[in-house]
């Protein structure tokens, strides 16, 4: 009866030592069967979809694990953010770029547009971001127009937002002017 006791803890041991090894090295002695050919194992979990290629790096990762982005029609699959990141900064600059406005940004400012001018414009907001609240330093043309180098188009940006403006212009046009209008109305109602 002993060595039946003996046995059964064994046994035990055996079995506590396999899962901790299993745990540890992902997986080798899961039984689980046979593997479908889209999937793939990851840890406990199976990764269903075909495997696709990355434009950047060249790896393959399956498209449920990837990101993806939508590009002239076509998704692309990524296997990181980095790789996204690189290609986007690599492949998606000047012409090619969604947010292009024919070389606008090349243009030179105004004389008016000085440091004097930026000064007064960041003390008048006191250095405070327009939007996250947060110091600001950048004076950003809330038309978008550099010519129009006048107070009431000028407001003051941390560096994160005003990078953030350069997309989708129409709607920070709009709350950037709101937002003038709003510390309009709190300048008033200070003084």
């Amino acid at each position: 009866m002993t060595w039946l006791l003996r046995l059964l803890f064994l046994v035990m041991i055996f079995l506590l030592i396999q899962k901790v090894i299993s745990y540890i090295f992902g997986g080798l002695f899961s039984s689980g069967g046979r593997k479908k050919s889209n999937e793939v194992s990851s840890g406990n979990k199976a990764i269903r979809g075909r495997m696709v290629k990355d434009p950047q790096c060249g790896m393959y990762v399956a498209s449920s694990l990837a990101v993806s982005v939508q590009e002239k029609g076509q998704t692309l699959f990524f296997c990181s953010e980095d790789c996204r990141a690189a290609w986007w900064s690599e492949n998606l600059f000047g012409e090619n770029h969604p947010c292009w406005k024919g070389g606008k940004s090349f243009e030179p400012y105004p004389p008016e547009f000085n440091e004097t001018f930026k000064q007064r414009i960041r003390a008048r907001d006191n250095h405070s971001c327009a939007i996250c609240r947060l110091f600001g330093n950048n004076v950003h043309h809330i038309n978008y127009i550099k010519d129009d180098t006048v107070p009431s188009n000028c407001i003051t940006l941390c560096y994160s937002c005003h990078a953030a403006t350069n997309h989708n212009r129409d709607y920070w046009q709009i709350e950037l002017d709101r937002l003038m209008i709003a510390r309009q109305h709190h300048y008033f109602e200070v003084v």
